[in-house]
């Protein structure tokens, strides 16, 4: 009997066993899917049963897409999701319960879009965020939620585009942010918690743009900054918190800049101070504390600037100085005390009001150049390397044939370095990032310095007495 109940015991387990229904398996495929219709969007969840992981990434894209409704199932996407050529999707609503994307997100050709709201869940995109030719869209609300993305920023041809409200969780941009070609840009709102960019920030043909206020907490641009074709903007007043750009800082075409002030708190640059087609600037103030620039310096085509004024600070650059075509140009003055030993190479032409160029770094490169020197197309008096030497002379700045610029020995140098034709002044040793490495007052003549403490390197021993100073270049083994 109790072998009887026994098995009907197992019988009964088995047939409860069959009896529990079977729970479909997830059926979000290993490859991409292409959606194209409005009925695609539509059935997507009937055509795809508990598909909430995209695996293989997503691309809609069809001309009578009105809305994302049926893909509301969607939690996150673990490669990319390209939104293009849907000319009537107007919102982007049914992505609500999306959470990370694993790629890139690109938004193209979208033009009903007025913003992205329906994205209000995403937090996270590990590669590139676009959006272009959206022409209807005004700003990014719905992005509002997103804190991390892991490359580039890329926003063009969007023509209705007002502000970039909607990347108020972005603090730091991973790789480099791109704003081209936005019509009604007037300022960067949005912008405003960022700190950091890790590579190159370009802002270029946004003609209505007037402030970069909203770029007030940024302080470290690891690339470029280039401000191109810009004429709504007067200054930069508003970024005085950015003291660090690793690459150049590139300002083109833009038509209505005044002056620089904004760039207060910048002390180097890492590549090239570029300054061309600027016909407004009338002054280079608002670099005050700017002490190197570690390749060229160009000021060129700015047709209202009447000096150099701006740059009393400016010690130190690591190839060339070129200015150009700055036709009320009238003086240097303001690049007294560039070291004359960091300059390789010096074009001054085509200033045609240009009369006073011998100041001190100019003279004392005349004396020792360290390669080609061109001066010309300018006014009298500054119209070859034989007048600037002339008028160095006159104005008590001796070029090298006087004798008097200091002589070091020996050059290259390890240990003690004697610097002859010096009597009194204060001597300085600035390595090419312009900084003062070494620091002595000079009371008697030829004084001995040691140098064996500095890396091996090339540095720039100036000179300073009063009104007047010598430079000249050491190597250190």
């Amino acid at each position: 009997m109790k072998a009887f109940f026994l098995c009907l015991l197992f019988l009964f387990t088995l047939s409860g066993i069959k009896a529990q229904p079977a729970k479909p398996c997830a059926t979000c495929p290993p490859q991409s899917i292409t959606l194209t219709t409005q009925a695609q969007v539509d059935n997507f969840q009937v055509n795809y049963p508990n598909c909430t992981v995209i695996i293989g990434g997503l691309e809609i894209s069809g001309s009578n897409i009105t809305n994302l409704i049926g893909l509301n199932g969607i939690t996150s996407d673990q490669s990319w999701l390209n939104i293009s050529d849907c000319p009537a999707l107007t919102s982007l609503m049914g992505l609500n319960n999306l959470g990370s994307i694993g790629s890139y997100f690109m938004i193209e050709n979208c033009n009903a879009l007025h913003n992205l709201t329906g994205l209000n869940n995403l937090h996270t995109i590990s590669n590139s965020f676009s959006v272009s030719g959206c022409s209807s869209l005004e700003n990014l609300s719905g992005m509002d939620n997103v804190t991390s993305i892991g490359d580039f920023i890329d926003i063009r041809n969007c023509n209705s585009l007002i502000s970039l409200a909607g990347l108020s969780g972005l603090t730091t941009i991973n790789y480099s942010l791109d704003i081209t070609n936005c019509s009604s840009l007037s300022t960067l709102n949005g912008l405003n918690n960022l700190n950091a960019v890790h590579s190159n920030l370009d802002i270029s043909s946004c003609p209505s743009l007037n402030s970069l206020a909203a770029l007030g907490n940024l302080h470290q641009v690891r690339g470029n900054f280039s401000v191109e074709g810009c004429s709504s903007l007067h200054h930069f007043t508003g970024i005085g918190n950015l003291a660090e750009i690793w690459l150049s800082l590139i300002l083109k075409n833009n038509s209505h800049l005044q002056n620089l002030n904004g760039f207060n708190k910048l002390t180097f640059l890492g590549g090239n101070l570029m300054i061309d087609q600027c016909d407004s600037l009338a002054s280079l103030s608002g670099m005050g504390i700017l002490h190197a620039v570690g390749a060229s310096v160009y000021i060129t085509n700015c047709s209202s600037l009447p000096s150099m004024t701006g740059l009393e600070s400016l010690t130190s650059i690591g190839l060339a100085l070129e200015i150009m075509g700055c036709g009320s140009l009238a003086s240097l003055h303001g690049i007294d005390n560039i070291a004359a030993g960091t300059i390789y190479t010096l074009d001054v032409s085509g200033n045609g009001s240009l009369t006073s160029c011998a100041v001190h770094s100019i003279c004392d490169l005349l004396a020792n150049p360290n390669g080609p020197i061109v001066i010309s197309g300018n006014a009298a008096g500054c119209n070859s390397p034989q007048e600037v030497q002339d008028s160095c002379t006159l104005d008590g700045i001796p070029p090298e044939a006087s004798g008097m610029l200091p002589d070091i020995w020996s050059n290259p140098a390890s240990g003690l370095v004697t610097v002859r034709n010096i009597a009194k002044g204060m001597l300085y040793m600035l390595n090419t990032a312009g900084q003062v490495v070494l620091c002595r007052s000079v009371t008697e003549p030829d004084p001995v310095i040691d140098v064996s403490i500095l890396p091996a390197g090339v540095y720039v021993v100036r000179i300073v007495d009063h009104d007047k100073s010598l430079a000249r270049k050491i190597i250190i083994r």
